[in-house]
């Protein structure tokens, strides 16, 4: 299904971000057009997700739920507060790389 492979896309997504990421900033090295091209894409693909997931069932007293307030409300009261974190993260980081400055400021932070 298409969740299945939104889920399977998100694996390779963090993966990315767990060992790219970090050996870009140790090492400092510079943002290449690929590097700068798969920090979008991840951006979007979490975007993506961010959006979905107000499009998405849950359970409710053992029922599934397709009642977007009531979805809204879960989400809200869930993990949307974290995954605004990791998209305002992320908008910080496209910024900070279009300017020139990104690993400079991570190091001193």
């Amino acid at each position: 299904s298409l969740m299945m492979v939104l889920d399977l896309v998100g694996v390779v997504m963090v993966l990315q971000e767990l060992f790219v990421t970090p050996f870009v900033l140790a090492w400092d090295i510079p943002t290449s057009r690929p590097l700068s091209i798969f920090a979008w894409v991840t951006f979007l693909y979490w975007l993506t997700d961010f959006i979905l997931c107000f499009n998405t069932g849950v359970y409710v007293n053992g029922h599934l739920v397709f009642n977007r307030l009531i979805i809204a409300k879960t989400y809200l009261k869930n993990s949307c507060i974290l995954d605004c974190g990791l998209l305002a993260s992320d908008i910080v980081s496209l910024i900070l790389q279009a300017s020139g400055e990104q690993t400079t400021l991570v190091r001193y932070a």
